[in-house]
C-alpha cells in the first residue's frame, strides 16, 4: 500500500497553486484516452505518454506508431462521448464521477 496520494487527489491542488503562472502537464505513463480526458478535467493543460509510441515503434516501425495514435484517438473520442462531450475545450470537472474533488 502506497502512502503517496494519487494524481486525482493532488492535480486540482497543483493547478490552484500554480494559477495562471504556468501550464500544468500530467507527465506520466498515460496509456489510455480516459487518462488524458481525466487529466484535463482535473485542470491539467496536457497529458504526456511516451511509452505508447515506443511500443508502436518497436512493434511495427512508423506504421506501428501511426496505429498506436489511431487507437489512442479513438479511445479519447469514445471517452468524450461517454461523458457527453464532443471536443477537448468542453472538458471540465463535470466529466469526473466524483464531484467532491
Amino acid at each position: 500500500m502506497s502512502s503517496v496520494p494519487g494524481v486525482a487527489t493532488v492535480m486540482p491542488r497543483i493547478v490552484d497553486a500554480v494559477g495562471d503562472r504556468a501550464e500544468v502537464f500530467l507527465g506520466g505513463d498515460v496509456r489510455r484516452g480516459e487518462e488524458i480526458v481525466e487529466a484535463l478535467a482535473l485542470g491539467a493543460t496536457a497529458a504526456c505518454g511516451g511509452r505508447l509510441w515506443c511500443w508502436g515503434l518497436a512493434a511495427g516501425g512508423e506504421l506501428g506508431v501511426r496505429r498506436v495514435l489511431e487507437i489512442l484517438e479513438a479511445d479519447i473520442d469514445r471517452t468524450l462521448a461517454l461523458v457527453g462531450r464532443r471536443r477537448y475545450d468542453e472538458i471540465d470537472s463535470d466529466c469526473l464521477f466524483d464531484h467532491d474533488r
